[in-house]
């Protein structure tokens, strides 16, 4: 019998050293808290439509202490426009890299999409915290993306 929720698919990583298992909510595929020096951070698993410009601008308005429409939206642009090309386990993806300000305990935001087995849904791993944990963190970031696997 057939249900018109999909099933979650099952998740398969290498977690990057501190980074433990948090609770999540029902949309989220894994929930992980980061304590470190810098301060602390969580790491969200999710699948959701790809839309570059509306994604990009809801973690703007996530973030942001702007509340202008139109000056996220250029905030927005410019991301996309400067979005990193990432090679992953679940193929060719994208790294989008939203701050608030350059202020080291800002506000900040790593996200990579990356493709799934569902051509509409793509996996976003989202990174976030105060700008100096995000940025020490990238490197164990880019490690679970690459590790990560759909079963």
């Amino acid at each position: 019998m057939e249900t018109s929720e999909a099933k979650k698919p099952d998740l398969k990583y290498e977690l990057p050293e501190g980074w433990t298992s948090a609770p999540g909510t029902p949309f989220r595929l894994a929930t992980f808290a980061i304590a470190s020096p810098e301060g602390d951070g969580e790491v969200t698993v999710s699948m959701a439509v790809e839309n570059p410009m509306g994604n990009t601008m809801m973690w703007y308005q996530q973030i942001s202490r702007e509340s202008d429409p139109e000056k996220i939206k250029a905030m927005a642009e410019s991301t996309v426009s400067k979005a990193e090309k990432i090679a992953a386990k679940l193929g060719e993806g994208v790294l989008y890299t939203i701050r608030d300000s350059e202020q080291v305990d800002a506000p900040m935001l790593i996200v990579a999409s990356l493709p799934s087995e569902r051509e509409e849904l793509h996996v976003f791993v989202k990174l976030r915290g105060p700008a100096q944990l995000v940025e020490a963190q990238r490197g164990n970031l880019m490690q679970f993306v690459q590790s990560l696997q759909l079963q």
